[in-house]
């Protein structure tokens, strides 16, 4: 899965590093608290039999409990430690309702209120960046794009006429369990071709962002004939060991030809380059500038080959009892194939529509906690059946049936 599957996934992947054993042992010796309280909907009123579970950490390592609410609402989760923690509460009927929400270990009379997806005041670590880009000879850089990586997708500032820029979003490192703690903020003036990538290992208003002559990606997208895919989607992606993500602006194209340039990419760096299109797959090389031995401007790509994408997968996701789970999260990805996403509804359902023939995976999410199964199934599977456990233990209880394709597709 990529940081685009695998994109700030996010949606991001979070990687598991070693911790210090006397670190370990304080954790141990405070995992005796717990959180309670109660789940309301928008009217005030108590909800029954809602998941509520802790989806994030503060400063200190957690315990990923899981829980449902009583007939009154009411919940309590042990095993916690001291600090800060994030809980997701959500309901699994017919009607989506979530709600996500700061807390500490120890508090009791939590009050949660579930709402519509996207109705929330609730926005972790949230950061101001700010600072000056200068170009090569020290001079104030306008309309320079910029983002910070990793951090949600699509989220990009333009350099004012003096080269200041501003970026308020979430500080998305600070929850990515990963050895290297630097965030990267990427500028880029691809009209002038130059860029630069300047890490940063905390939230700063003074960054001086210098920017260098740039390389130039130039490529070529098709299909298995050779014909050219003309406005075909093309993205790079910026990548470390730990993560990879989009850092050019959206709106990069392919010509009537087939053909694309991508000016301004920063040296000294890994990158991965992608295309998509409508009707087709999508195909990913990876381009490695990070050795800054190469003399020419410009960096001639390997074609890019999609293949169709006629095919869809439908099915259901169902819980150890049988029951429906509404709200899970269906990722498609796999080699050659486009990533797709839908979200279950009130009968656990969901249904996938331009895949290409062969083996695509699917990765369920489900709606609370850190808890997902990864699955595969040929494209143009129908009745596909995932049974996933709500629980934080569920080693061997994941199940799965799969219907053959049926000749010709859907």
């Amino acid at each position: 899965m990529t940081t685009s599957v695998k994109e700030c996934l996010c949606a991001i992947t979070l990687l598991t590093v070693g911790v210090h054993v006397w670190a370990l042992s304080a954790s141990e010796r405070r995992s005796h608290m717990s959180v309670s309280g109660q789940v309301f909907d928008a009217n005030g009123l108590p909800v029954p039999d809602a998941l509520v579970a802790v989806v994030g950490y503060g400063s200190v390592e957690q315990s990923s409990g899981i829980t449902r609410t009583d007939s009154a609402g009411r919940f309590t989760i042990d095993g916690l430690s001291e600090g800060a923690l994030y809980i997701r509460a959500v309901t699994t009927g017919k009607e989506f309702l979530e709600s996500l929400s700061t807390v500490r270990a120890g508090d009791t009379g939590i009050k949660i209120t579930l709402r519509k997806p996207g109705v929330s005041s609730y926005c972790p670590d949230v950061v101001t960046i700010a600072g000056r880009v200068v170009d090569t000879a020290n001079r104030p850089a306008a309309g320079v794009i910029i983002t910070l990586r990793p951090g949600p997708p699509n989220t990009f500032v333009v350099s004012g006429r003096d080269g200041q820029f501003e970026l308020t979003q979430e500080w998305t490192i600070a929850r990515m369990r990963v050895p290297d703690p630097n965030a990267y903020i990427v500028a880029l003036h691809p009209r002038r071709n130059i860029g630069a990538i300047a890490q940063i290992s905390e939230p700063r208003r003074n960054v001086i962002v210098k920017l260098d002559k740039g390389k130039v990606l130039r490529g070529f997208v098709g299909d298995p004939n050779g014909a050219p895919i003309p406005a075909a989607k093309v993205e790079v992606k910026l990548r470390t060991r730990f993560w990879s993500q989009t850092v050019t602006h959206p709106g990069i194209v392919t010509r009537k030809d087939g053909r694309f340039d991508v000016p301004g990419i920063p040296d000294g760096y890994n990158y991965a380059v992608s295309a998509t299109a409508g009707g087709y797959g999508k195909a990913e090389l990876q381009v490695s500038l990070a050795e800054k031995t190469r003399k020419t401007d410009i960096i001639g790509l390997d074609p890019l080959v999609l293949q169709p994408a006629p095919l869809s997968v439908s099915g259901v996701v169902l819980d150890v009892g049988g029951n429906p789970v509404a709200g899970a999260h269906v990722l498609t990805y796999g080699q050659g194939q486009p990533e797709k996403e839908a979200t279950t509804n009130g009968e656990g359902r969901f249904g996938i529509k331009g895949l290409c023939p062969g083996e695509v995976w699917l990765s369920i999410t489900l709606p609370v906690g850190d808890l997902e199964e990864q699955v595969a199934v040929m494209a143009g599977s129908s009745d596909v059946v995932v049974r996933v456990s709500l629980q934080e233990e569920r080693q061997g209880d994941t199940e799965t049936h799969i219907h053959p394709p049926e000749d010709g597709g859907s």
